[in-house]
């Protein structure tokens, strides 16, 4: 259970980071500057879709290796060594 715990955390977090970061400013920021989105998706925006899409898998193979083999954060300061 703890591990499951540890996985929704993670996920949750990098999702909320994700999404405002990389998501939500910039669509913002975009549209106050005026940008408006394309009316059809051509190949600029499919070629965008497949690049996040890989993003994506990148970042939750990332959260899964750091919870799975990093067993999650750390609650102490490791001064030198593993463990």
């Amino acid at each position: 259970m703890k591990i499951f715990a540890v996985v929704v955390r993670a996920v949750t977090y990098a999702a909320l980071f994700v999404g405002l970061l990389f998501i939500y400013l910039p669509g913002r920021l975009l549209t106050w500057s005026g940008v408006v989105r394309p009316e059809a998706k051509d190949a600029p925006q499919i070629a965008g879709m497949i690049v996040g899409g890989v993003g994506t898998v990148i970042a939750l193979w990332c959260i899964f290796t750091f919870v799975f083999v990093g067993k999650g954060p750390r609650r102490r300061l490791i001064r030198r060594g593993g463990s």
